[in-house]
Formats: C-alpha cells, structure tokens, sequence
C-alpha cells in the first residue's frame, strides 16, 4: 500500500487520482524477461479506472518476474540482474524507480 504525500511529507487524503505503472527493461537483461506485470492490462498502459482512496492511499501489485534462467535442474539459483524502469503515474505526477531483477530478490533504487 502507498501514501500520496505533498513535499513536505504529509499525507495528501485526496480520493480519485488516476494511478497505473508501466515497466520497462534497460541493460543489462540477463534474466531474459520480456514482460511484466503491471497495474492495466495490457501492460504499460493507463489509466484504467484504478484510482487512490479516500485516505489518497493507493495498492501496488508486487514486483515479481517468472525467468527460466532462474531454474535450474529445478532448483531456484541465483542470477541476475535485470534492469528496468517502473514509473508510476499517480494523477499527473510521474515516480520514477530503478528496479533490479535477481532470481533470489528485487531492489528499488538500490536497496
């Protein structure tokens, strides 16, 4: 769940903002993926009638991926990175994260 706050850090309670995220893979891509799952279908598009509640509170899918590279004999191995780019459109602001795909974990702006 996200909070939509003001600069200052408060939170802005405001119902009915438009919100959708679209995915997109930078370099390197050594996982192979080629698609994600995102807030609209078909992916990467918006907006699609998700919008914040009455608390301007907004849910996120989770970030996960499904790569081969990432099975072995069955067994789930370590591997990585995949590099992307997640914008999240929160009415007609844009939030930009740098995202790392591993088979084992995910990171968000490095961490």
């Amino acid at each position: 769940m996200y909070q939509v706050n003001d600069q200052s850090g408060q939170p802005i309670q405001v119902a009915g903002l438009q919100v959708w995220d679209e995915i997109n893979t930078t370099s390197p891509n050594n996982l192979g993926i080629t698609g994600y799952v995102t807030t609209c279908t078909p992916a990467n598009t918006g907006p699609c009638g998700f919008t914040t509640n009455s608390l301007g509170q907004f849910q996120e899918n989770r970030l996960s991926v499904c790569a081969g590279a990432c099975r072995v004999n069955n067994n789930c191995t370590t591997g990585g990175p995949t590099n992307a780019n997640q914008v999240i459109h929160v009415g007609s602001y844009a939030i930009t994260q740098s995202i790392s795909y591993y088979c084992d974990h995910v990171t968000a702006n490095g961490h």
